[in-house]
């Protein structure tokens, strides 16, 4: 990752947690964690002034709300997702485990708002070279333009439906009248459950 943002030669933002031995351990406190002892000789000196590495949690909605930031490494959680949505800004999708390669599918073949980071097939690591291509491509070429302009609408959508004459709030709205309804007319917990 380190060289593929150095070979990128574009700004980055990027938070490195504590490595973990255990890799079910996603998040662990940072106590005794030098970040140099994790990064290539010399990384933090050639993308000074380029690239910052903060070695704890960032407060990720108020980074993705800056003007500035135009694409988002993200391993497909479905809070980082949501954030994304919300603030307009295209990803580059590289699933680790679990529900995220469903997220990553959705997000790069359904929704067309993320570029897939593709994965070595003899180990499934994702190559410097890939990191370096894929953000290129979201910053620069018609593919990431096409992105971000389809992300901006959904942002445009996605704030309508939570409008006050929204399908969110309408169709809330909607659903607990049925609720109180169905409470009022006494019917049984099964049948209340079975409706929800």
């Amino acid at each position: 990752m380190a060289s593929g943002l150095e070979n990128c030669g574009k700004r980055f933002l990027w938070v490195l947690k504590k490595p973990s031995d255990d890799k079910r351990k996603i998040t662990e406190q940072m106590d005794d964690f030098h970040v140099a002892s994790v990064l290539l000789d010399g990384f933090t000196e050639r993308t000074r002034g380029l690239g910052v590495v903060v070695k704890s949690q960032a407060l990720q909605m108020e980074v993705l709300k800056k003007e500035s930031v135009c694409g988002f490494v993200t391993h497909c959680r479905w809070n980082s997702i949501l954030e994304a949505l919300d603030t307009g800004v295209p990803m580059i999708a590289w699933p680790l485990y679990a529900e995220q390669h469903v997220n990553s599918n959705v997000l790069v073949g359904d929704m067309k708002i993320a570029i897939p980071a593709e994965k070595r097939e003899e180990d499934g690591f994702v190559t410097a070279i890939e990191l370096e291509t894929r953000v290129r491509e979201l910053i620069e070429s018609e593919k990431g333009t096409e992105l971000r302009e389809r992300i901006r609408k959904m942002k445009e959508m996605g704030l309508a439906a939570f409008g006050d004459s929204g399908s969110s709030k309408l169709d809330l709205e909607k659903l607990i009248d049925a609720i109180y309804t169905l409470y009022l007319n006494e019917v049984s917990y099964p049948k209340l459950f079975t409706f929800c």
